[in-house]
């Protein structure tokens, strides 16, 4: 936990993180939005506001422009750094549809290994992807976001580590999410149990945490092993990894180590290279796969979502407009002659009109209408 550290950019990470604080892992949150980093209930130390904003809005293309400004990416960067200098596993986490978090978060990760990287600070990062009826613009955040991920892991400077992504579809609360993720990361991180019949020790467990590419989590308690797993798949908080594992990693209820249960553990995750595990007291049973390509299958699920949303909007506008051309003509001759009156009018001297407000020709002009 000392060596460890979850950094939350934007209000969406930052939730994430506040419920890692509870925990008690070590925390950082930097926002522009200095509203949303006030009601995150933590030392003062632990906060960063980015000078002068106010939030982004959701704009991504302003934030590109406010993280991207003179030194304030070196500044974040150097914050974190001198806050848990002590710290090995530097966690970035953010939402993929947020202005701060979806548009600074990846930047800072990049910029972060970038500077530090060669004193052996790794940055991992966590991210959520959005539901799939939110608006346009959140899914087009989304897309950008994580595409612009996808390059930095690509780009062959292996600044971008291990990456976790969530999936905000897999619950009804997202807090739900937010809360399941820190409890199981909680247990993962504290296990420290050793036996005779496997231990993960601390060198395999950072291996699995620190090695390039994707990492999922399942946690599950069932007497019976396979339905339990069926059902912790059904429900997990992660978009569907690839079955093509570095590493798997097992920490098992003691009457679950079989190898009937190895094989199906194969089965969900793939034929790593190998697997660490472990049995411990505890009902639950933790699997992980780390180090599975880039799913970009995820990009595509969001793009035709995108799609989707943007296909209904534009035959919304057209039904709306067509709705809109419809017109009755009609004369009113017949009934302003009925309500036609003689008013009388008074002359207004020059000196009269001094001191007096201008009026608003709108009045006129809705006068002028009754007269024709």
């Amino acid at each position: 936990m000392v060596e460890t550290v979850f950094i939350g950019i934007g209000q969406g990470g930052s939730n994430i993180v506040r419920e890692l604080e509870k925990e008690g892992f070590n925390a950082f949150y930097i926002n522009s939005s200095l509203e949303d980093l006030d009601t995150i209930e933590t030392n003062i130390k632990n906060k960063y506001h980015i000078d002068g904003m106010k939030g982004m809005a959701k704009n991504r293309q302003y934030a590109i422009e406010v993280i991207t400004q003179d030194d304030t990416i070196d500044k974040i960067c150097r914050k974190i750094y001198e806050r848990y200098a002590n710290a090995t596993i530097y966690y970035f986490i953010y939402t993929l549809s947020g202005g701060t978090g979806g548009t600074m978060g990846g930047i800072l990760a990049e910029a972060f290994s970038e500077l530090y990287g060669e004193e052996g600070k790794v940055a991992n990062v966590v991210t959520v992807i959005p539901k799939s009826n939110e608006d346009l613009g959140m899914q087009g955040n989304a897309i950008q976001s994580l595409e612009q991920l996808k390059e930095a892991y690509n780009d062959g400077k292996g600044l971008i580590t291990n990456i976790q992504l969530l999936d905000n579809n897999s619950r009804e609360n997202k807090m739900d999410i937010n809360r399941d993720f820190a409890i199981t990361m909680s247990r993962l991180l504290n296990y420290d149990h050793i036996t005779a019949d496997g231990n993960l020790d601390e060198n395999e467990l950072e291996v699995l945490l620190t090695t390039p590419g994707f990492m999922t989590i399942l946690e599950f308690a069932n007497e019976d092993f396979g339905n339990g797993l069926s059902d912790a798949v059904n429900k997990s908080i992660y978009v569907e990894p690839l079955k093509n594992p570095k590493y798997d990693g097992m920490i098992l209820n003691k009457k679950h180590k079989k190898d009937i249960n190895i094989e199906l553990v194969r089965d969900l995750f793939g034929y790593p290279t190998f697997t660490h595990d472990s049995v411990w007291d505890e009902e639950t049973n933790i699997l992980i796969s780390s180090g599975t390509s880039f799913n970009n299958k995820v990009i595509t699920e969001l793009k035709k979502s995108y799609k989707d949303l943007m296909d209904k909007k534009a035959e919304a506008e057209k039904q709306s407009i067509e709705n809109n051309e419809d017109d009755i003509e009609i004369d009113f001759s017949a009934m302003n002659k009925v309500n036609t009156r003689t008013t009388q009018t008074s002359k207004t001297t020059s000196s009269s009109t001094k001191g007096r407000r201008k009026s608003s020709s709108i009045r006129d002009k809705y006068m002028n209408l009754g007269k024709k």
